[in-house]
């Protein structure tokens, strides 16, 4: 493969882009090296599905980041309409701070004391190391 590459993406009027650049009074070149080279599932690989024949709608729970798309893709596997397939996430923390308000959530409608609260997340055993998403 020449260079390389794999993949390249493109969006936008490249002729435009170009003459914003040469246009601009100043322009700052860098390099940013990424070593996130790993495919590492943010999400559990789990789900729970159900199939409601009453309604012939299909519900699936699972963690994920693209419901829309999930949900697409299921009803076009199955061969239904949109409409008939309903896809559930919750909110995950990546490094965002979802753990504060949770457990302040807990401590005061539940009363559990915020040393008992315990958040548990998707895994990330495939990773070797990271930095979070903070880099």
């Amino acid at each position: 493969m020449p260079g390389n590459v794999a993949a390249e993406f493109h969006y936008g009027d490249t002729d435009k882009v170009a003459g914003a650049f040469a246009d601009a009074a100043n322009v700052t070149r860098l390099s940013i090296p990424s070593n996130r080279i790993v495919v590492c599932p943010m999400e559990p690989r789990s789900a729970i599905a159900d199939y409601d024949p009453t309604s012939e709608r299909w519900t699936l729970r699972v963690g994920c980041q693209r419901v829309f798309g999930l949900r697409n893709g299921l009803a076009a596997i199955l061969g239904i309409e949109r409409d008939k397939v309903r896809v559930f996430t919750g909110t995950l923390d990546y490094g965002q701070g979802h753990w504060t308000p949770f457990a302040q959530l807990l401590h005061q409608t539940l009363g559990i004391p915020f040393d008992r609260i315990r958040l548990l997340q998707g895994d990330s055993e495939e990773l070797v190391a990271g930095g979070g998403t903070g880099g």
